[in-house]
């Protein structure tokens, strides 16, 4: 990303192409992101969690005392926590080296996630592979940063899946997961994804 003059990278202002991306074409994004993802030579995947607010109320309803004391991004990283450790494609790994996990700095609910995290650690049902969680700015790690690369398009299409299938719908917990070995599913998001406004 330094080669590109990107010292912190923001989905938001890649996606709208603001500064430091401003007047870059399509093309040149879909060329940095390949580069990008490509760095990590397929070693990289993600998991995204989307809760939606009524639903967790109506789910609080039906089942007292399930997630009272949790907010929607701490239901979201209980899921997302023990997504990675029940998957079968990656479990042998995290039981392996154990795993551990990096938080941005500024969200409220930080505290929540740790807390979360430590009392789950000491659960027999995880083996012990809940290793540590730290808080870190987005400034000083890339990882965050293309989490929030992934993220910010994973959320985009969810919402781009669900929201034509009736006004009705509630989403308690939607997921997708992706690996990026091959980033031609990524990148074929992305096309569709470009304001084409700002198309140069």
């Amino acid at each position: 990303m330094n080669s590109h003059g990107v010292g912190v990278f923001h989905a938001k202002q890649f996606h709208d192409t603001d500064a430091p991306f401003e007047g870059w074409s399509k093309v040149r994004k879909l060329s940095f992101t390949e580069e990008v993802f490509s760095t990590a030579q397929g070693a990289i995947a993600g998991v995204a969690i989307g809760v939606e607010k009524e639903g967790l109320k109506k789910g609080k309803l039906r089942t007292p005392g399930a997630f009272d004391r949790m907010s929607p991004i701490g239901v979201a990283f209980g899921a997302i926590m023990t997504r990675l450790v029940s998957h079968p494609s990656i479990t042998p790994a995290i039981k392996l080296d154990g795993v551990s996990f990096l938080l941005e700095t500024g969200n409220n609910n930080n505290a929540e996630i740790e807390q979360y995290f430590h009392r789950m650690a000491r659960m027999d049902v995880f083996e012990g592979t809940l290793r540590s969680i730290s808080v870190i700015p987005k400034a000083h790690c890339r990882a965050i940063q293309l989490a929030d690369f992934m993220v910010f398009y994973n959320r985009r299409l969810l919402r781009n899946e669900y929201r034509f299938r009736g006004k009705n719908i509630v989403l308690p917990i939607a997921h997708s997961w992706r690996r990026c070995a091959n980033t031609e599913l990524f990148i074929a998001s992305l096309l569709t994804a470009f304001p084409r406004q700002r198309e140069q």
